[in-house]
């Protein structure tokens, strides 16, 4: 692939060229650069290239002249080209642009100064306009460079290792997953154990959602444009609606009778949040046979036909009889035990697990379920056997009870959000 830049500045672009991976593609002949000075094509004695803009105003513009004379005059090149004029007006470049622009056989950069150029180049000679972001720069040289490098990288035999271009940051849409080396131990922070396992599947998906991870707090938008997988949709996150034990209002233990209004609003919660699995814990056989008619109506009755996100919903939704068959459920899905995370409107077991770290747990290698508590609240055993219990909501105005379909809302949207 061939280069050719239009600039005033070519000496800005030696030490570029000949260093780092561009300097060993053009020294290996898998890259060719021309650097071509706009005011060698500029007339007078003085070799002008700018002059005042038509109409008034402040600064200075480009000359059409002198672009144009230097486009005329590049060697022709076998194949296809482009010739491309960084512009803060132009297309935003990414990583999708950048492979588009490695396939072409030649690309021609007008590096523009000043207020830009003569409107007339860009009619009669540019193919597009490239932006390298919203912000202020005193010419497209820096541009250009980066244009450059995204590009060369994605030409066969450029990079060393040819899966690398295919694992950075922004390839598959996402921000690229923490790396870690030499030292395991560094100033008392540890490599984490699952990329010194030895256990290639389970490194790729730790991977995968650390990668989702740092996407979702640094970047978000990104999401919007990235195919997601089944698995990438879905925390490594249960949720258990716990009938049993709980206590009434008068702090005697209980086995509370299920709502229907709970079935509903939960289950969209977890279709909503990606959860893996809702399930209800009730040991009273009448609840659960009340519990699985309500499953059957909108996942193979009447309603799967009437509403078909609800019935997405109720797909989530899965009966138990105690917290420990939960628990066993997601063991045999996935092959790990899962953190319990009990919720609590008091003050709980000390310490208690704040939402940051809670949300970091669902991006780590063991999955986590969440307890909720009916009635007036989980019981104290349930919170003893429980491996956490987390901070509970508050509000501004020191009003703590909320329905346990709100502060799961509440408590979800903190978790999946880092917030």
């Amino acid at each position: 692939m061939r280069f050719d830049v239009l600039t005033l500045f070519p000496d800005m672009f030696g030490p570029f060229l000949e260093q780092g991976v561009m300097g060993r593609a053009v020294e290996r002949g898998l890259l060719e650069a021309g650097l071509t000075n706009i005011r060698d094509y500029a007339r007078g004695t003085h070799r002008v290239t700018d002059d005042r803009p038509y109409g008034g105003g402040s600064g200075m513009v480009m000359k059409a002249g002198p672009i144009a004379r230097a486009l005329k005059d590049l060697d022709p090149v076998a194949g296809s080209e482009q010739v491309v004029l960084l512009s803060p007006q132009g297309r935003l470049f990414d990583q999708a642009l950048a492979w588009e622009l490695s396939t072409l056989d030649r690309l021609v950069l007008i590096c523009g100064r000043y207020e830009g150029v003569d409107e007339r180049v860009r009619e009669a000679y540019v193919d597009q306009e490239i932006s390298i972001g919203d912000f202020v720069l005193s010419g497209g040289e820096v541009a250009a460079m980066a244009v450059m490098e995204a590009v060369a990288r994605l030409v066969p035999g450029v990079l060393g290792c040819e899966t690398s271009n295919r694992e950075d940051s922004f390839e598959d849409g996402l921000l690229e997953h923490p790396h870690y080396t030499r030292p395991p131990v560094f100033e008392g922070r540890k490599v984490p154990e699952v990329l010194l396992s030895g256990d290639h599947e389970k490194i790729r998906d730790w991977r995968r959602q650390e990668s989702l991870k740092r996407t979702l707090e640094k970047r978000p938008d990104l999401l919007n444009r990235t195919r997601l997988t089944d698995d990438d949709e879905k925390l490594r996150l249960y949720i258990g609606l716990v009938h049993y034990p709980v206590y009434n209002k008068n702090g005697d233990t209980i086995a509370s009778a299920v709502t229907t209004l709970d079935l509903h609003d939960l289950a969209r919660l977890s279709a909503t949040y990606g959860l893996k699995r809702f399930f209800i814990i009730t040991p009273l056989e009448d609840q659960q046979e009340l519990v699985e008619r309500v499953i059957r109506h909108w996942t193979t009755g009447h309603g799967a036909g009437y509403n078909r996100d609800r019935k997405k919903a109720f797909e989530q939704i899965e009966v138990v009889a105690s917290i420990e068959d939960a628990a066993d459920a997601v063991r045999i899905a996935e092959k790990a035990p899962p953190r319990l995370i009990a919720t609590d409107a008091g003050k709980g077991r000390a310490p208690l697990l704040e939402f940051q770290a809670a949300g970091d747990m669902l991006r780590q290698d063991r999955p986590c379920m969440l307890l909720f508590g009916t009635a007036w609240g989980l019981h104290r055993d349930v919170l003893d056997r429980a491996d956490h219990v987390l901070e509970p909501v508050e509000g501004l105005a020191g009003y703590n009870h909320l329905s346990v379909r709100t502060a799961a809302a509440v408590i979800l949207d903190r978790l999946a959000f880092g917030r």
